[in-house]
């Protein structure tokens, strides 16, 4: 993933969008291991950000309680800023 999102950045894309729509393990995991491997790499403070609409059982029905874990890791890890697309 890091290497894909450097070419995309080497190539002047700004944004890119990661949809997490089939569970193959837990959100709050994967989450989990961004944060660890790649944010680090590419993370500026304001410039990444965390789609919640998946959480809103867009693609899925989510657990009641796996939303606000899932947010409350994307907090731990630092991410800021939020938005429901």
């Amino acid at each position: 993933m890091v290497v894909e999102l450097a070419a995309t950045l080497q190539a002047g894309v700004s944004h890119v969008g990661l949809h997490f729509w089939k569970k193959r393990r837990p959100l709050v995991e994967t989450m989990a291991e961004i944060a660890e491997f790649v944010l680090p790499e590419f993370h500026l403070a304001g410039k990444v950000g965390f789609g919640t609409a998946p959480l809103g059982n867009m693609f899925r029905d989510i657990p009641e309680q796996e939303a606000p874990d899932t947010v409350e890791a994307a907090r731990q890890n630092g991410i800021r800023y939020f938005w429901n697309n």
